[in-house]
């Protein structure tokens, strides 16, 4: 059965986000600095597809451990609008995070429920040109942050 997402909170600047990377973090600072999109809300950490096997005896504590950290897990969802961004933040955008960034949208398309738009979005200081068509292609939207941010 599909869930709801809770509610998210404001999309400020923190001094730490959920399981984010120092020069991750770095980029997704500067992007909300940057203040180009009007984000209503923002969930980080967002888990999706299977957590790590455990044995079928396995304690309550074990398998906690395994829903909370082998799961995969979205940087960052965003509503925008009418769309839900599903954002990878990553200092440079490659084939990595366009990978990450297709998988996770249609994960979560199989966890959660609603009715907006969902969008794969990649948030970077620099990009590969050389996957420039691929990420249009793929109707990735790649925001490179207005500088780089160390």
């Amino acid at each position: 059965m599909l869930q709801s997402l809770p509610v998210g909170e404001p999309a400020i600047v923190r001094l730490a986000y959920p399981h984010m990377m120092k020069l991750d973090a770095l980029v997704w600072t500067q992007f909300l600095v940057d203040d180009r999109y009007d984000l209503s809300s923002v969930w980080y950490d967002v888990k999706v597809g299977s957590p790590i096997a455990t044995p079928p005896n396995a304690p309550p504590e074990e398998l906690a451990i395994a829903e909370g950290t082998g799961c995969k897990r979205i940087d960052a969802v965003a509503q925008v609008g009418y769309e839900l961004w599903i954002i990878e933040i990553k200092p440079y955008a490659n084939y990595v995070p366009l990978g990450q960034v297709l998988a996770y949208v249609d994960l979560f398309r199989r966890k959660y429920t609603t009715s907006l738009t969902l969008r794969p979005v990649i948030v970077c200081a620099g990009q590969d040109p050389d996957l420039a068509s691929m990420f249009t292609e793929h109707k990735v939207k790649i925001i490179q942050v207005s500088k780089e941010p160390w």
